[in-house]
C-alpha cells in the first residue's frame, strides 16, 4: 500500500470516531492488520516483526472483524464502495477481451 493511501485511511479512520488503544496507536494497528493479511504470517511471527506481545497481536488477528470494522462506517462504505452503472466500462476491463466479452454477454441475458 502506497504511504498516501495508507494515510488517507487512517485519517478517515479517525474522522469516523477510530483511536489509538492504551498501547498501539491506530496507525499500528491498520499496520499489523495489512500485514498480517498480505504475509499470511502467525501471530508469533508477526509479534515478532512488531516486537509486541502474541497477546496483543490476536487482538489483531482476525480480517474478517477488521474489515467489518473498517467497512462497518456507513460513510467510509457509502464514499467508496458503489456498485457498478454500467455507463463506464474500466480501461483494464475493455484492454481484456475476455473479461469484456463475459460482460457482454450477462448483460444480454438480463
Amino acid at each position: 500500500m502506497h504511504r498516501k493511501v495508507f494515510l488517507q485511511l487512517i485519517s478517515e479512520l479517525r474522522e469516523l470516531g477510530h483511536a489509538n488503544s492504551k498501547h498501539v496507536s491506530l496507525e499500528e494497528q491498520l499496520a499489523i492488520f495489512l500485514y498480517m493479511l498480505v504475509t499470511g504470517l502467525t501471530i508469533r511471527h508477526v509479534g515478532e516483526h512488531f516486537q509486541r506481545s502474541n497477546d496483543t497481536i490476536s487482538l489483531y488477528d482476525d480480517p474478517g472483524l477488521w474489515l467489518l470494522f473498517i467497512l462497518s462506517s456507513q460513510p467510509l462504505y457509502t464514499r467508496y464502495v458503489q456498485l457498478p452503472t454500467g455507463e463506464f466500462i474500466s480501461s483494464k476491463i475493455n484492454e481484456q477481451p475476455q473479461v469484456l466479452a463475459v460482460l457482454q454477454e450477462h448483460n444480454q441475458g438480463n
